[in-house]
């Protein structure tokens, strides 16, 4: 009954986007912490793509919050999938939520990067978080990046999907770099 009475005064009264800006606000929020304990870190990861779908949260425009993130998410990237657990069916390994967590943190980053961490083509309103992501995590993700990849090397196991999504990033960093 009243959550019914909610959503009809929500679609009555209320900017769609505001209400997306206080409840992602709230999200943002409790997120970092369950990133950080690994507990539906995947679900949370896939809110957090969704918000970036259309443009960068006001609150990452804040420098502490953006350094907070964006450290966040490289350590999701450093942190070693551990060997014990995973599933040695690889379709089951291709879902196991270590590997969840991992896909979307680059599906996260590279959103980041392709729409909003190149100054060159970002909006006005985004320069500043350009020029941060740039100057402060652009090259550590590369790092990070190279560093995954390096498990195929070793012998070790990447999943299709995340291989994928680091050569992305890498293609789009070589081509702002050489301006192709």
């Amino acid at each position: 009954m009243y959550i019914d009475e909610l959503c009809l005064f929500v679609e009555l009264y209320c900017d769609a986007r505001m209400i997306l800006q206080i409840a992602f606000g709230i999200l943002f929020s409790a997120s970092l912490g369950i990133l950080m304990s690994f507990r539906y870190s995947d679900l949370s990861m896939l809110s957090i793509f969704s918000e970036f779908q259309l443009e960068i949260p006001k609150l990452l425009h804040d420098p502490n919050v953006f350094m907070a993130w964006m450290l966040c998410f490289h350590n999701l990237l450093e942190r070693p999938v551990p060997l014990e657990g995973q599933p040695t069916d690889v379709e089951q390994r291709k879902m196991w939520g270590w590997w969840k967590v991992k896909k979307w943190t680059l599906h996260i980053i590279n959103r980041l990067y392709n729409r909003f961490g190149d100054p060159k083509v970002s909006k006005p309103e985004n320069k500043a978080f350009a020029q941060m992501f740039q100057k402060q995590f652009a090259g550590k993700f590369l790092q990070s990046y190279l560093t995954l990849l390096g498990i195929i090397r070793e012998g070790g196991y990447l999943p299709d999907r995340v291989i994928n999504l680091a050569l992305q990033y890498l293609i789009t960093r070589y081509e702002q770099f050489f301006d192709i």
